[in-house]
């Protein structure tokens, strides 16, 4: 992650890191840090096959009660009908946090940074970029990454997740993307 804030630092125009203790010596790389942990947050919280589990089962406690860790992002059920809640799997048709079973549940993961492959990573990185490169420096005109940087690091972040899930261009999200535009 230290690579990512340098990267920030240096498209900023901010002077570089000497080593990685300065990111708790220089504002501006705090400031980096969280606008990537943001941007993370958010490019995982997308549709991504490598941080989604399906049919992912969830036991209960002692006490009955199904806790959330705190590095789930989202969370679905089939019937919509387990939600999160207070960071405990909650029913809305039993209005109960407890369960005598376990629940079986689609859930987005938040990833460590340094765990994500290095498309996706990078795609983080852009996003970043350009969000702290608007809130830093303010001036849209001078960003050192475009908004077409962006769409070509999404492109390749969704080809590599596409690719983990052996998919095809009529299932794939870039691949829709071209039938619906009319392509084919």
């Amino acid at each position: 992650i230290i690579h990512a804030v340098k990267i920030l630092l240096q498209k900023s125009n901010q002077p570089p890191l000497e080593n990685e203790e300065d990111v708790d010596n220089v504002l501006e790389a705090q400031i980096a840090l969280e606008v990537i942990k943001e941007a993370k947050e958010e490019v995982l919280s997308g549709n991504w096959y490598f941080n989604r589990d399906t049919n992912y089962e969830m036991s209960p406690d002692n006490d009955g009660f199904i806790i959330i860790p705190f590095n789930i992002l989202d969370l679905a059920s089939d019937d919509s009908d387990l939600i999160i809640r207070n960071w405990k799997l909650y029913s809305k048709s039993e209005q109960s946090f407890t369960f005598d079973e376990a629940q079986t549940v689609d859930i987005v993961w938040n990833i460590p940074f340094n765990d994500i492959i290095h498309p996706i990573r990078h795609y983080i990185t852009v996003v970043a970029a350009r969000k702290f490169q608007a809130r830093q420096v303010g001036d849209g005109n001078s960003y050192s990454f475009t908004q077409e940087d962006e769409q070509k690091a999404r492109l390749m972040a969704r080809k590599s997740n596409d690719r983990m899930k052996k998919n095809n261009i009529y299932d794939s999200g870039y691949g829709q993307n071209y039938m619906q535009s009319g392509g084919l």
